[in-house]
């Protein structure tokens, strides 16, 4: 029986502290194995505090009852690890448009939820859209957005029925970080250097390109240099049967004058 206590002690104060065992054992036993006033040792016995007879079962319920949750859920795994791999439903990316849209009709003085496809509407699509492998569908919104007036939940779901069943959750968290108004972006400013080389290397790559789709080409790569976006191409660019090579060129381009912007931008800072 002494040894069972010790191996069951050493167990408790493992998991759950000394401070346990202390609780687990009735104050008149813990008196009764304590010296008395003379400081002589207790009498010898069987150890006081001990598991009753029989009474092991509600030890081990115990045990069980007091174990420790240690499953993570994906949130929590999300804190740990940050801006780690993961995925965003579509449905859940619907949801958020249906109020980033309803809010930006709000800031275009529209009522009953109706909202303009503006360059913002492009911008939040091309940004839910950005780094996509196999992006069949391409943006439902063309660069620039379509003047056309919609009612904020139909263009939410237009918008997500153009995106895979789940996206990265990077470009999430980026798109809710978008402000729902309508903002003016020029471009910025770089070299004349720079700027010649990438309108070199685009009107290469376009050149291509069936002439119908040249302009819409053009269009959407400024326009991703513009608002510092990946480029990604729409759904009428995708309908012209556009090769995957050279779509694949095109986001290149963009991606390569990015880069220079940016090392131009840093070493005038020095």
């Amino acid at each position: 029986m002494s040894k069972m206590r010790e191996l069951w002690e050493s167990d408790v104060i493992k998991t759950w502290g000394g401070a346990t065992t202390q609780a687990a054992t009735p104050d008149s036993q813990t008196s009764a194995s304590s010296p008395g006033p003379t400081g002589s040792p207790a009498p010898a016995g069987p150890v006081q505090g001990g598991p009753a007879p029989g009474g092991s079962g509600d030890l081990m319920r115990m045990r069980k009852d007091k174990k420790p949750n240690l499953t993570l859920s994906d949130d929590d795994l999300r804190v740990i690890v940050g801006d780690g791999p993961d995925a965003v439903k579509r449905d859940k990316v619907e949801d958020a448009l249906k109020k980033f849209l309803s809010d930006l009709g709000k800031a275009q003085k529209h009522q009953d939820n109706v909202v303009t496809s503006t360059d913002k509407v492009w911008v939040a699509d091309a940004t839910l859209h950005a780094g996509l492998k196999d992006d069949a569908n391409g943006t439902y919104t063309p660069v620039g957005g379509d003047g056309q007036s919609y009612q904020a939940a139909d263009l939410a779901h237009k918008i997500a029925q153009q995106l895979p069943d789940t996206i990265p959750g990077a470009n999430y968290r980026k798109f809710l970080k978008l402000v729902p108004k309508d903002t003016p972006v020029g471009p910025g400013t770089i070299t004349d250097q720079i700027r010649r080389k990438y309108e070199e290397e685009r009107d290469r790559i376009i050149s291509k390109l069936p002439e119908k789709v040249r302009k819409l080409a053009k269009k959407g790569m400024d326009a991703a240099i513009e608002h510092g976006l990946p480029y990604a191409a729409d759904a009428a660019m995708k309908a012209a049967g556009v090769p995957s090579d050279v779509e694949e060129a095109m986001k290149k381009v963009v991606e390569d004058f990015a880069k220079k912007i940016t090392s131009d931008k840093d070493s005038e800072k020095k």
